[in-house]
């Protein structure tokens, strides 16, 4: 079960990444932690941006932008760990 919550995790974190246009802003050891209100099948209610995280507003706004643009996030095979509420961390690696 532990191996497909981590299977889970990464690849919602890679959905929201490869929607996020990551502004001139934001440093390199970015690290925020990201809850996620979301229904089964991976549709995204909201998303906020929770501590620690050490980004500023621009950045804050720009990973909430992600996560609904990833919308719906990962569910199929992910049922037995689907959560409609879900803590994730956007640590962003160059």
């Amino acid at each position: 079960m532990n191996q497909l919550m981590t299977q889970y995790q990464l690849a919602v974190i890679s959905s929201v990444e490869r929607q996020w246009n990551k502004p001139t802003s934001a440093n390199n050891n970015l690290l925020c932690y990201v809850k996620v209100r979301q229904i089964p099948g991976g549709g995204v209610i909201d998303a906020t941006i929770s501590t620690p995280c050490n980004a500023n507003s621009i950045v804050r706004k720009s990973i909430i932008a992600a996560i609904q643009k990833a919308d719906p996030l990962p569910y199929k095979g992910f049922e037995k760990v689907f959560s409609r509420t879900a803590t994730f961390i956007f640590q962003p690696h160059d």
